[in-house]
């Protein structure tokens, strides 16, 4: 985007210059609309090895729940019964906005680990992990690791199929599945609604696709690292609570659905936007040498952080500005020639004094 530097930027050109990233791994790693699965390679010099499966994902929740209703209006009178899932307690808004995205299957993710099985109502088989390492004779089937990946853009631009030549890398570098879900933008979509549709995807992961949060490394770029502090946050404070503020709120957790809001394992951040208020500091002298927030793009995007409401609001929406306890470690990658570097400094400062374990690089 250093070519922003010569002309005005708008939306559409962050949104199109964000979407070429995968220019730069060639077009076989594009999903086709019409297929379901696409098999792509991470490298041609190892072509027909570690083939990396593309699968698109569409779920449906309000669909899906409608359904069930409808089947258990059939069978009974009476809603007194209903199950309380982790979506219930983990959401903080309505939405009918089905999980969308694309979800890499890397045929060497599965690593051997001691685990027992937890049977669920609402999931398939959870495995658990042991810390006491008992279940080696048992000879369970090893587990899948999932990177939780959450492009970014500062909310404006960004989406999923641009990040798949990076997500296809890290799937063979670090040997795991990845998830990329996709997010509202701004201005069609409040940050609300970006947090939502975060949250909805994780559950989708972990209550649908059975993942346990164990086997879960979350990892995000820019507003996807403020997504995924957000993220971690609300699971610490529904975990803290007892219960959600969404349509589960006040409801006893049951043990499986507490099981599946354990923290991930940790997650990686690099260079996180994680401050809403007013700019300050270097997120705004920084735009003068930043390659990405330059001077054209932050004159375009900084107006829509308004739609967050008053000083107040973008204060407390902020996740450098909400309690960090609770967090799993955390991995901070950031250059101290960008924007968001004061801001970064103050959340990794902020979360080591709350206890958490933070490693920090700064190039």
């Amino acid at each position: 985007m250093y070519w922003g530097r010569l002309f005005p930027v708008s939306i559409r050109r962050i949104r199109f210059s964000l979407s070429q990233l995968a220019v730069w791994h060639g077009p076989d790693v594009y999903p086709k609309d019409d297929d379901n699965s696409l098999q792509v390679c991470f490298d041609r010099q190892t072509q027909g090895q570690n083939l990396i499966t593309v699968e698109t994902v569409h779920y449906d929740y309000y669909y899906h729940n409608n359904n069930n209703n409808n089947n258990n209006n059939i069978n009974s009178n009476s809603n007194s019964n209903k199950k309380i899932s982790m979506r219930d307690v983990l959401s903080q808004r309505e939405s009918k906005r089905a999980v969308k995205g694309y979800y890499l299957h890397n045929p060497t993710s599965i690593v051997k680990s001691c685990t027992k099985n937890c049977k669920s109502n609402t999931t398939k088989n959870i495995d658990i992990i042991d810390d006491n390492n008992n279940n080696d004779k048992h000879g369970e089937p090893p587990r899948k690791k999932v990177l939780f990946y959450l492009y970014g853009g500062a909310f404006l631009g960004g989406d999923t199929k641009g990040n798949i030549h990076y997500g296809t890398k890290l799937s063979q570098q670090c040997n795991m599945d990845v998830f990329l879900p996709q997010y509202g933008l701004l201005p069609e979509y409040h940050f609300l609604d970006a947090l939502e549709d975060v949250i909805q995807a994780y559950v989708y992961l972990i209550e649908i696709r059975g993942i346990h949060p164990k086997d879960v490394i979350l990892f995000g770029i820019s507003s996807g690292g403020g997504l995924v502090v957000r993220l971690l946050q609300r699971i610490v404070q529904v975990r803290g609570s007892g219960g959600g503020s969404g349509s589960g709120g006040g409801h006893s957790i049951s043990s499986s659905v507490n099981e599946m809001l354990q923290v991930p394992s940790g997650a990686v951040l690099l260079s996180p936007f994680v401050d809403y208020t007013t700019p300050k500091g270097s997120f705004k002298e920084y735009t003068l040498h930043d390659l990405v927030v330059n001077e054209s793009v932050f004159e375009e995007g900084i107006p829509y952080f308004s739609t967050l409401g008053n000083d107040k609001t973008r204060h407390d929406e902020s996740p450098i500005n909400r309690p960090l306890a609770g967090l799993p470690p955390l991995c901070m990658v950031v250059s101290e020639h960008e924007c968001c570097y004061d801001q970064n400094i103050v959340l990794c400062n902020r979360a080591r004094k709350e206890g958490v374990q933070v490693d920090l690089g700064v190039w």
